[in-house]
């Protein structure tokens, strides 16, 4: 009997031992709603936790003095249903206060709660961790952003999504359409669709062929797919009905290339030199 009691009582401490070991230190704090959605973490010493927090595995962020006037928040307000610059990054947080990450479509509600909003109208705005003067971008309600695995605002940086790739820019929304976009040492162009998405390979837009190639930089000059020899014009030879990049197409035999006259098929294959221009 003293052998079953010892063997229980040992079991008992065990268990207890690794739940202590397995809680998470900020567990030694706890929620306190001050008021109606307003919450804080108080830690030891009735003290308010102040910036980044692990909680139970998720990331806080309780407003300091540097986020405070953001929305005339106390220091260790949560930070909740808001974008918010910290530091020299931007970031969002859900109506429940976790950290966000991967794609949202802006809800206007988080538009109208977040630090678009100048503490002087129409003078100074909060921009990449700095005051600056004049306008700023605001946030778009409907727009996509992006919110890397650390949750810091996607800007200027191309996104992986399975098989497709976006771009994200300047202000952090997801560019669509007709793009230039500095890339490989030079400005190219770019085509990333209504959705978003970066085409590759031929294109039919406004009723005229492109090509892009694998890295999603618009063809222009002569080029070859499956035997076949295309002509995409050059910036010299744009104009407003046929802009550069766009395919030349026949039937023709007098498209000027340097100085020859080349015939072209109404596919757009090349057919030959005609002669000199």
């Amino acid at each position: 009997m003293r052998k079953k009691l010892f063997k229980l009582a040992t079991l008992i401490l065990v268990v207890v031992m690794l739940a202590s070991v397995a809680l998470p230190i900020a567990s030694a704090g706890r929620w306190r709603e001050l008021s109606r959605d307003n919450w804080y973490w108080e830690e030891a010493g009735n003290a308010w936790a102040l910036g980044w927090r692990q909680i139970d595995g998720t990331w806080y962020f309780f407003h300091t003095t540097e986020t405070m006037w953001l929305d005339f928040a106390d220091q260790g307000l949560m930070a909740r249903d808001q974008v918010v610059p910290i530091g020299n990054s931007t970031f969002m947080f859900s109506p429940t206060g976790a950290m966000v990450t991967g794609w949202v479509n802006m809800p206007a509600r988080v538009v109208g709660r977040s630090f678009i909003t100048p503490v002087v109208t129409g003078q100074f705005y909060w921009t990449d961790g700095i005051w600056t003067g004049g306008t700023r971008a605001p946030l778009v309600a409907g727009a996509w952003y992006y919110f890397n695995a650390d949750g810091t605002m996607a800007r200027n940086q191309w996104v992986q999504d399975g098989d497709n790739w976006h771009r994200l820019g300047n202000d952090g929304r997801m560019l669509t359409g007709w793009n230039t976009i500095w890339d490989g040492g030079a400005n190219q162009q770019f085509y990333l669709g209504d959705n978003g998405v970066m085409r590759t390979g031929w294109q039919r837009l406004d009723n005229l062929w492109y090509f892009f190639r694998p890295n999603g930089h618009m063809a222009r000059g002569w080029l070859e797919d499956g035997g076949v020899w295309y002509f995409l014009r050059t910036i010299d030879q744009a104009s407003t009905t046929y802009p550069g990049g766009s395919m030349v197409a026949g039937p023709t035999n007098n498209f000027r290339i340097g100085d020859d006259l080349h015939a072209f098929a109404s596919n757009g294959a090349w057919l030959g030199r005609v002669g000199p221009a």
